[in-house]
């Protein structure tokens, strides 16, 4: 009997991580797909304030040149943030996954 309980507690053990598994995978890809569609949002607002720059710059005269040139940088430093802001929130919910699982086989007293 003790061994019938053992082993039904660890297969309730084991469905149950597979369970939290799907759902973290679930919430992690929702994550995901949001902050892919903000990084979109994001550099197609960037895409549209350089071409309205670039309009503008070609329209000045004298230092046009200069100007679109500083707009270039400026506009690629802020794609730059943008990933690398992008891969820190990714790497902070691999990390989060990571602590999950440690906690859980902790719980569960599996390794």
């Amino acid at each position: 009997l003790q061994k019938k309980i053992e082993q039904q507690f660890t297969t309730y053990v084991m469905n149950f991580k597979e369970l939290e598994d799907n759902l973290i995978n679930k919430r992690l890809g929702e994550m995901e797909s949001r902050l892919m569609a903000r990084l979109e949002q994001l550099s197609s607002r960037i895409e549209s304030d350089f071409d309205q720059k670039l309009g503008k710059a070609k329209r000045e005269s004298g230092d046009g040149q200069s100007s679109l040139s500083n707009e270039i940088s400026d506009l690629a430093s802020a794609i730059a943030n943008q990933r690398n802001e992008f891969d820190m929130v990714s790497c902070r919910f691999n990390a989060l996954i990571v602590v999950s699982y440690r906690s859980l086989c902790q719980i569960f007293s599996f390794n």
